[in-house]
């Protein structure tokens, strides 16, 4: 695993009131590997992970779960993910989504979205 220095750039970038959360399929050991690795508390309000919540991406309760955490409705939220199926559950729950190929492509979707 290689950090994306350039999409770490944009949630970096982010206004400070656009609460910024993550949604992973991971187990507990690779998740505190990547919270240490990518500074993953400073960047991130709320950390929502598959092996706490008993789920996995494209699952709805996963997304519901995330939500709840961020105290936010589905029509208030913004998902990116690599995956074309977890965009697609997103959207299939009223999230605004975004197909994430680079991070030219997602900043011009944060631009779009009025979040950069």
């Amino acid at each position: 695993f290689q950090p994306d220095e350039a999409t770490l750039a944009l949630v970096d970038a982010l206004p400070g009131d656009v609460h910024r959360g993550l949604i992973s399929n991971t187990n507990e050991v690779h998740a505190l590997h990547l919270q240490r690795l990518l500074d993953l508390p400073r960047r991130f309000h709320t950390l929502t992970w598959s092996f706490q919540e008993g789920c996995l991406k494209p699952d709805p309760r996963i997304y519901a779960a995330a939500l709840r955490r961020a105290g936010v409705k589905p029509a208030e939220a913004f998902f990116t993910d690599d995956l074309e199926l977890h965009v697609e559950a997103a959207r299939a729950l009223g999230l605004s989504a975004h197909h994430f190929r680079s991070a030219e492509g997602l900043r011009a979707a944060l631009v779009g979205h009025g979040l950069l």
